[in-house]
């Protein structure tokens, strides 16, 4: 089958890096169709053997690049559509599966949704009139598209239609990473993975550091605003850059936590369905989480870590200043948690529903 993976990235996002190997490895033919928005930035590459057409055009990752340079984007798209002739067009969330729906009238393809953030979660918190638009044409969406992807089990129940639940579980390196010696004594070291924004956690880690709390901050991911960027360049922060899925999890193991903070301003970031858990996990590593986000509750339950409420920085400053670090507390924390990720949440298990889709569109 030949598959064009549409997305407003470059590829080196790990769910969709994730993605494309599988289906190159299960046989299919994959481009993926995507926007450079840093051109000349060295970078990893997680999927090299997926050919890429991207728009190479430098914008920003907020509004601003949808108003200035996402019409060159919807051109791009309609341009490679048309050489590459598709049999599946893989759009990531419903902005770009409606473009691919309105050029499907000329081109005969089918079309899969894949809702890493759906719009109808992303401007929950907008006026009356914005949720409404954002709802109508996120269902307009789904019930044209050929087929829908999911993250969980929550965002899947808020659809009309059956989607394919295809987590966000990382590929398993082994255990190896799960054993590695972390120090007993020195600063606590965590973790700030992904998507790097002042909204997701790096505001109260900044707090805490300037208050003097002896903390590490590891950094690695993208730097979607001025804040995050600023943030990173500190000397009291580790910053690795963009590195690829298996990099991130060696990064995590050389920590002794892992920080999964989502500002509760939307249903989107309250019902966050973050890679740092399973990835933390993974590698034998306990989370901090935001109380607020749904999947803290599961959290708790399974022993995999704390949670703290997001704007309560005194909460999370207790918690680092006691943080149990001794090391036959890490190692068997490690064992445990690598013991859960081992009954069935590693990518192997979680690709099969991707490969459900695309057998229910052939």
């Amino acid at each position: 089958m030949k598959i064009a993976y549409v997305a407003r990235q470059d590829g080196t996002d790990m769910r969709i890096s994730k993605e494309c190997n599988s289906l190159l490895a299960a046989g299919h033919e994959v481009t993926l169709v995507g926007w450079d928005r840093t051109p000349g930035q060295q970078r990893p590459d997680p999927m090299p053997d997926v050919p890429r057409r991207l728009l190479r055009r430098e914008a920003s990752f907020g509004p601003r690049a949808v108003t200035r340079s996402y019409p060159a984007f919807v051109g791009h798209i309609a341009r490679q559509l048309r050489e590459l002739r598709p049999d599946v067009v893989h759009c990531v969330n419903e902005d770009l599966a409606g473009i691919a729906l309105a050029l499907r009238r000329q081109r005969r393809f089918r079309v899969i949704c894949d809702l890493f953030d759906s719009v109808a979660l992303r401007w929950s918190a907008a006026s009356r009139p914005m949720r409404a638009a954002a709802d109508m044409a996120a269902r307009f969406v789904h019930e044209r598209s050929d087929a829908l992807i999911a993250t969980d089990s929550a965002r899947a129940a808020l659809l009309r239609r059956h989607a394919y639940i295809v987590p966000n579980y990382p590929v398993d390196p082994g255990p190896d990473l799960a054993l590695t010696c972390l120090p007993s004594s020195g600063r606590l070291r965590v973790y700030v993975g992904g998507t790097l924004t002042r909204n997701r956690g790096l505001s109260a880690i900044c707090t805490l550091l300037d208050s003097g709390l002896d903390l590490q901050p590891v950094t690695a991911g993208w730097t979607y605003d001025r804040f995050a960027s600023d943030f990173t360049t500190r000397l009291d922060v580790e910053h690795h850059g963009l590195v690829t899925p298996q990099q991130s999890l060696q990064v995590a193991a050389s920590c002794h936590a892992i920080l999964c903070f989502y500002e509760p301003s939307n249903r989107n970031n309250i019902m966050a369905s973050p890679n740092k858990i399973y990835d933390a996990m993974c590698v034998g590593r306990p989370v901090i989480i935001s109380e607020e986000t749904l999947v803290a509750r599961w959290v708790i339950q399974q022993g995999l870590g704390y949670a703290v409420p997001y704007r309560d920085t005194s909460a999370l400053a207790s918690l680092i200043g006691s943080f149990p670090r001794d090391s036959r507390t890490v190692a068997e924390t490690a064992v445990r948690l690598r013991s859960v990720f081992e009954t069935g949440y590693s990518w192997k298990v979680a690709e099969q529903s991707l490969f459900a889709a695309y057998a229910s569109v052939s």
